[in-house]
């Protein structure tokens, strides 16, 4: 009985060592396949972008501030490597509030020179690394769980591959400030993507935390600092007033006596940069120009073309003369 027992116990034994070895060897073998899993650089569609859009450039605090939106349009990503060069003696980072430029080896934290748009902030962090003057790194990536104030639309969480940014179509991320330094204008090759050790071509998106982005086509510097505005701050007339003024209406109606011929009208346009038209011809803004008015009984129709700094947006005001027998003078808008 005790040699049965024994036998038993020995078959047992060889049993849990074999169960032991198998087990080995499969853990051998996928520890091998996960080690085959090897980071892929993905080739970027045309539309997918990192795009720095310099949107407006004016004075603050003594100096020209320069504002760049950031913009992502058709990405999915966990963290996103940018590293610039521009010019020191024309730009140089500064705080968003003030315009005062920083030194932005000495951002410890959330940089000044930064904030992010559309709740970003809630669960992103940007932090620039120790550059060299003239080089501008910054990388984007995600909070720890424990650290987000909250999220928005673009974020997407995966128990498999970890949570990550994917934008569907396009969407402003921030806002970066740069002082501009003397009165050199800037051009579509003042931010460029600075190649050398890391990243490699100037830029890294990383996708799923194994794949990535570096095609240097992904980044974008966009000039947008011309001017839309294509308002008239006043109209004036030399036989009639036009009070209250205001530059969201678009139609007047003016009623003269008839003794006028001639009418004088001055349009004064809101941003120095737009163009005035009155009849095809360019209008100095702030000087007359003079009006033949049609016969009594017949209402001159005078247009007002304004035509912004982008040669896009454009506003017309028109103004109805009518010439009556009376002589007294009125303004109506409608």
């Amino acid at each position: 009985m005790e040699r049965i027992t024994s036998q038993s116990n020995r078959i047992k034994v060889i049993a849990m060592i074999l169960i032991t070895l198998m087990l080995t060897i499969a853990l051998l073998g996928l520890n091998g396949l996960i080690s085959n899993v090897k980071a892929q650089v993905v080739q970027p569609t045309p539309d997918q972008k990192v795009e720095y859009k310099a949107v407006e450039c004016e004075e603050k605090n003594g100096n020209r501030q320069l504002i760049i939106e950031v913009w992502i349009k058709k990405l999915n990503f966990k963290v996103i490597d940018l590293k610039l060069e521009y010019d020191p003696n024309l730009l140089m980072p500064s705080d968003l509030g003030s315009n005062q430029i920083v030194d932005i080896n000495e951002q410890d934290d959330m940089p000044t020179y930064f904030e992010f748009s559309n709740e970003f902030g809630n669960y992103l962090e940007l932090f620039g690394m120790s550059s060299t003057q003239g080089e501008f790194r910054t990388v984007l990536s995600m909070l720890g769980e424990e650290d987000r104030k909250g999220t928005n639309s673009y974020l997407i969480e995966d128990n498999d591959i970890g949570d990550y940014v994917s934008v569907p179509e396009q969407v402003l991320l921030g806002r970066i400030s740069f002082q501009v330094l003397g009165d050199e204008e800037i051009t579509d090759k003042a931010f460029q993507l600075k190649e050398g050790n890391s990243p490699k071509t100037g830029i890294k998106v990383n996708i799923n935390g194994v794949d990535s982005y570096e095609a240097k086509s992904l980044f974008q510097f966009t000039l947008a600092l011309a001017s839309d505005n294509a308002y008239l701050s006043n109209i004036e007339m030399d036989k009639a007033t036009i009070e209250n003024f205001n530059k969201t209406i678009f139609n007047y109606i003016v009623s003269l006596d008839e003794d006028t011929d001639i009418l004088e009208v001055t349009p004064t346009k809101e941003n120095e940069k737009a163009t005035i038209t009155i009849e095809g011809n360019e209008v100095e803004s702030g000087v007359p120009y003079p009006i033949e008015l049609n016969p009594i009984g017949e209402e001159t129709q005078i247009d007002i073309l304004v035509t912004a700094e982008d040669g896009v947006t454009q506003n017309t005001y028109t103004i109805l003369v009518q010439r009556t027998r009376r002589n007294n003078k009125r303004f109506d808008y409608n």
